[in-house]
This record gives structure tokens, C-alpha cells and sequence, in this order.
């Protein structure tokens, strides 16, 4: 065991940064360990409670709040990634013990139990994270993040009649809330309601045209009412917010060659947006495979596009909903490929303008 940092005599005014003149080097398997000791008695003349008292885990001076952070240089960037990555975890995971203890004290405080519920479901925690977010609403009816979390949360859980009736919450109270509109058109969207979707995306367009989301999920509203053209600025405009984003890709990638329309065929785009979404989805999204099939074939690439079409069709899993549609339409575009012939999609002609 060697000590990295050791003040027997603590003063407040030692808190600080510090830098060693020399780097240590933590060999792998190497464990921190923070050891604090406190003196809230009477006897110790820094106590700043007389008579003593006891004092719980909190973010105020007055609390406890012992804490030593370390800076860290990785010796290579997949090393960086899983450090990140591991200590998001714990800290997050400590962050949620700390919240349920400042909520012990306090627990008639909306605004505690909406932060200790956006810990809860970062932590994929769902259940923990609703139950706050509930709590608030009880304590705070009109809570707009509470709202717009428990929709977030509904959501995930498949309960997309709750989700839109505490978005609609959120915009009752503040109508220009982008997030919710783009939530709420994509919840619109994915029940059919293309309408309701296309209202509030384009006002999620105007509130925040930054919004990568709102982009991506018009272009798909745009698909479903015929206007393709439209659809590929929608989809084009999500990209250059968000290079990786896999329905624009995807969908972009299948517009580009399978349109019937030459005119909105282009085919090197395609096969660099198609290769792009594998890359994304890690080569493991049957879409995104089938998308860059098809690009492959409109490409004359077509050795490439059945050895694509093969690699989604192991994708598929047996028994799943809908499966053995998917396994079929996938084999008819094979055949086409190794008919030397690509693939065209009627429903992606320009049907309106």
C-alpha cells in the first residue's frame, strides 16, 4: 500500500488542486482507496456546530462531503474510453445513494426527487426513476421536468398513451417546449398518427432548428406522405447536426438507390451512407444492411449485395414478429442481385409536392 496524499491536520483552506512533480504509474489491477476521518466533537476547535451535531452526506460546506478526485492519462485511447465509461458508472451510482440521503432530510422537495429519478434512469434504473418523478408530481402538479422525464421514462416502457398525456402536460404549461414536440411527433409518428406527427415536428423545426431529432423524424413523416424530395433535405439537415445517426443514414441510403425516380437516384452517396450505417450500427441492424445492399446494387456492385443481403438475413431471429416477412423480402431483392438487377421501391417515387 503506498499513499498518494496524506493531511493529518485538515483545513478547509487546503482544499485545492494538486499536481505531482512526478507522474505515478498505477499498474493495471491497481486499487484507490479514500480513507476520511472526522472529528465533529466538541474538542475540535474547527467544529463549526455547537453544541455538535450530526451531520449526514450532502452538497453544502456544512455536510458531509469528503470526496478525492484523481486525474488520470491513459496510455491509449480504448483505455480512455473504458476509464470514462467505468467511472460514469460509479459515480452515477454514488450520486444515487447521495440523493435518497439528501431526500431522507428533505423529502417534501420536488426539485430533489426529480434529480435523484434523473440519476435513477441514467442508471437504467426505470422503475426508481418513475417513482421520484411521481413523488414530484404529487408535491408540484406542474412540473415540467417531471413531466417531460416521466413521459421519457413511459415511453421506454411501451406506455405511449401515458408518455403523451404528460407531454401534453409539458406544453400546456410551456407551449414551446421543443424537446416535447419532438417527443411527442415521434411517439404521434411511430402510433400512425402522421398528421398529429408532421404538427408538431415542424414546430420543433421552428423552435430548434438544431434539433437533430426533429429533422430525422420529419424526414420520415415526409416519406410517409410522398414527399421524398422533401424527406432528403429533412434527412440531409439531421446529418449535418448529427453524422452518425442511423435513420437518416439508413433511410437516405434507401432513397438514393431504390427510388424509381433517376433523378433522386445517386448512387455513390448511397454507398457511402449505406457503409456509414453498418459502420454505426455495428454491422449488427438488418436495416442498415439491407440499405446498403440495395445501394451496393444500384452501385453494379451486386457481388457485394447479396454477400450484405446474406449477413442481414443471419440477423434475423427465429421467431420473431414478423421474421418470416422479412426473411422473404430479403431473399426476393437477393434474387434480384444475383439476377444482376437492383432494387426499386414504388413507395419512394415522388408521389406529391
Amino acid at each position: 500500500m503506498k499513499p498518494l496524499l496524506h493531511n493529518a491536520n485538515w483545513d478547509f483552506d487546503w482544499q485545492d488542486q494538486y499536481r505531482y512533480v512526478t507522474p505515478i504509474l498505477l499498474p493495471a489491477g491497481s486499487t484507490l482507496r479514500m480513507v476520511y476521518r472526522y472529528d465533529n466533537s466538541s474538542g475540535n476547535p474547527r467544529n463549526p456546530d455547537y453544541p455538535p451535531r450530526r451531520v449526514r452526506w450532502g452538497q453544502n460546506s456544512s455536510d458531509e462531503m469528503g470526496d478525492v478526485w484523481f486525474q488520470f492519462v491513459t496510455a491509449d485511447e480504448p483505455s480512455r474510453a473504458r476509464l470514462v465509461a467505468d467511472c460514469g458508472r460509479k459515480v452515477l451510482a454514488e450520486d444515487a445513494i447521495g440523493s435518497e440521503t439528501l431526500l431522507q432530510g428533505e423529502p417534501g422537495i420536488p426539485r430533489l426527487h426529480e434529480a435523484a429519478a434523473a440519476i435513477f434512469l441514467s442508471l437504467g434504473q426505470v422503475h426508481r426513476g418513475v417513482s421520484h418523478l411521481e413523488r414530484s408530481l404529487q408535491l408540484d402538479p406542474e412540473s415540467v421536468e417531471a413531466h417531460y422525464n416521466l413521459a421519457t421514462a413511459r415511453a421506454w416502457q411501451g406506455r405511449t398513451s401515458d408518455a403523451i398525456s404528460h407531454l401534453e402536460a409539458v406544453l400546456n404549461t410551456m407551449p414551446t417546449h421543443a424537446g416535447a414536440h419532438v417527443n411527442l411527433g415521434a411517439i404521434l409518428r411511430a402510433r400512425g398518427d402522421i398528421a398529429g406527427a408532421a404538427a408538431h415536428l415542424q414546430r420543433a423545426i421552428e423552435l430548434d432548428p438544431g434539433s437533430a431529432a426533429a429533422h430525422a423524424n420529419y424526414g420520415g413523416v415526409l416519406v410517409q406522405q410522398g414527399h421524398i424530395s422533401r424527406s432528403i433535405d429533412e434527412y440531409r439537415a439531421a446529418l449535418r447536426i448529427k453524422p452518425g445517426l442511423t435513420e437518416p443514414l439508413t433511410e437516405l441510403a434507401w432513397t438514393l438507390s431504390t427510388s424509381p425516380a433517376a433523378s433522386l437516384r445517386n448512387p455513390d452517396e448511397a454507398v457511402a451512407l449505406g457503409e456509414k450505417a453498418r459502420s454505426a450500427t455495428n454491422g449488427r441492424d438488418v436495416l442498415a444492411l439491407d440499405a446498403l445492399g440495395a445501394a451496393y446494387a444500384n452501385a453494379g456492385r451486386f457481388d457485394d449485395a447479396v454477400r450484405t443481403v446474406d449477413a442481414a438475413l443471419q440477423l434475423i431471429p427465429s421467431g420473431a414478429t414478423g421474421a418470416e416477412d422479412t426473411r422473404r423480402l430479403l431473399r426476393e431483392r437477393r434474387a434480384l442481385y444475383l439476377r444482376r438487377q437492383p432494387y426499386r421501391d414504388a413507395g419512394r417515387m415522388e408521389r406529391e409536392r
